[in-house]
């Protein structure tokens, strides 16, 4: 019984010790140009980062460092979205059933530049699989010739990535940034935007804590926090929705 003790004590060190030089020995980087490639076919914009790094620390999961998506051209040739790094971390047991399950995404100073044109169209609706005939989305196309019998398998009613969101835990957002520009009119820009949502779901409420600074003022002034939800695919009712609000 001891020698089993002795065995299992090892096994377990010898798991931690490689956990714990994870991070030194594997170098996510040589995977840089597969990553980007397939975030290019999902999204059909530009897409770059600086670095990719394994991390431990708060759980395993990987960091990327200065990543940008490119706006729709037809808008503008500035970036969509920029940030300082995207932590995501996994939660641990189901790795070892080869699962993939999502505890927590941070991200660090994200900026967001939303812009609607003269059509009524937003620079994001390629994004969430909805286009009304305006600006097309980037990036490669695909053929639209089909053999007779064939299924379109790029049917509008595709999930949209963007509900990837509600596979998360866990979202954290530290000091983002938002501009919304329409034509002839100036930017509205919020910034400060402190966010943290935990308990993320649709059937079940949502924590939620976001402070962010409204235009023309100096300091964050805007205060949230409670519960929402559940949103699901119903209609909220409003006395599903119990928070406080918060301006200075």
């Amino acid at each position: 019984m001891k020698k089993v003790a002795v065995a299992i004590s090892l096994i377990i060190l010898a798991f931690v010790i490689a956990v714990l030089l994870a991070p030194f020995v594997v170098d996510l980087n040589k995977y840089k140009p597969t990553i980007v490639s397939k975030l290019k076919q999902q999204i059909h914009r530009d897409v770059d980062f600086q670095d990719i790094q394994l991390t431990i620390l708060g759980g395993i999961g990987a960091e990327i460092k200065a990543l940008r998506i490119a706006d729709n051209p037809e808008f503008s040739q500035e970036d969509f979205l920029s940030l300082d790094s995207l932590q995501v971390r996994l939660e641990f047991l189901p790795l070892l059933k080869k699962q993939v399950k999502i505890k927590k995404v941070a991200l660090k100073a994200p900026s967001v530049r939303i812009q609607k044109n003269a059509q009524g169209n937003f620079n994001f609706d390629d994004l969430v699989g909805r286009n009304k005939g305006g600006a097309e989305p980037s990036g490669p196309k695909t053929s639209k010739v089909q053999n007779k019998g064939a299924t379109d398998e790029s049917a509008p009613n595709t999930p949209s990535p963007l509900l990837a969101v509600f596979v998360v835990k866990d979202l954290e957002v530290r000091n983002g940034k938002v501009l919304y520009a329409e034509q002839d009119k100036a930017p509205v820009v919020v910034d400060a935007i402190d966010l943290n949502m935990q308990d993320i779901s649709l059937s079940e409420p949502i924590s939620i804590k976001l402070g962010a600074r409204l235009p023309e003022a100096q300091d964050q002034n805007f205060r949230l926090s409670g519960k929402v939800g559940p949103i699901g695919s119903a209609p909220v009712p409003e006395d599903s929705i119990r928070h406080k609000t918060e301006f200075r």
